[in-house]
């Protein structure tokens, strides 16, 4: 978890105290103002600090800085396993090799099932990819577990450097916004990095857009491809054919705000 300590006004401390401390708190302050005759506030902070909870929870305030959290990147891979990831089919097609991810052997799809990462709307992906020539892939994003064969619903953003059977290369959102010439190189790693927020999707290759497409109110897409559209649901990664090899690895994942 990334953190970073940061300023925090007292008022928002005092709303974090656990509720007991804040009653006896208040009492005694209540107490001070309304029978100044009968308690110094010298003697109520005495009352407060004999309470050790109290005490530790002022230390906290005045001493201590808040911890913040900060825009999370989750990692989606252990490098050893594919825990939290599942296969529609063909799982032999999903391999480790050397902390990777390998994919070869034939088409299928690997489903991420994370906790709390499998139903996505508005998000980041990135990973660190490297296709052997001829190779094919594509990460399916807002899209459906039904089962064996290809996917229907959602978008692919496409991982083509040299696979000449389709025209559709790196970076793009197959037959919605399409790309004949790959900024990536095969037997290197790229980082493949995208963003779909509301209505937006940016697909960016070594820190530089590619793609940049804003979907339409009622979008028109061809026979076949209806469901490419913004919806919600989980990311999956596509193994291609039995001479396709693809490699991932630092995949991670970011929420963000819907």
């Amino acid at each position: 978890m990334t953190q970073r300590f940061c300023k925090t006004p007292l008022a928002l401390w005092w709303r974090r105290l656990p509720s007991p401390a804040v009653a006896f708190w208040y009492h005694e302050w209540v107490r001070t103002l309304s029978h100044p005759w009968q308690l110094s506030i010298s003697d109520s902070i005495d009352n407060m600090i004999q309470c050790p909870r109290t005490l530790v929870l002022v230390s906290c305030v005045f001493l201590l800085p808040v911890s913040c959290k900060a825009d999370e990147w989750v990692s989606l891979f252990d490098g050893k396993t594919t825990a939290g990831w599942k296969a529609n089919e063909k799982p032999e097609s999903f391999t480790i090799e050397n902390g990777e991810l390998k994919f070869k052997g034939g088409m299928a799809h690997l489903f991420c099932e994370k906790e709390g990462f499998a139903d996505l709307k508005n998000f980041e992906f990135k990973a660190e990819v490297k296709t052997l020539p001829g190779a094919n892939s594509g990460v399916f994003f807002h899209t459906e577990n039904r089962g064996p064969g290809g996917l229907k619903k959602g978008y692919e953003a496409q991982i083509n450097t040299s696979f000449v059977k389709d025209p559709r290369k790196t970076g793009s959102l197959v037959d919605v916004k399409d790309l004949d010439k790959s900024p990536t190189a095969d037997n290197e790693w790229f980082e493949f990095h995208l963003v779909v927020s509301g209505k937006r999707i940016v697909v960016n290759i070594n820190g530089k857009p590619v793609v940049d497409y804003t979907e339409e109110d009622k979008p028109i897409r061809k026979k076949g491809r209806e469901e490419r559209i913004l919806s919600h649901g989980p990311i999956a990664l596509q193994a291609h054919d039995p001479d396709s090899t693809t490699y991932f690895r630092n995949i991670q994942i970011k929420k963000l705000p819907d």
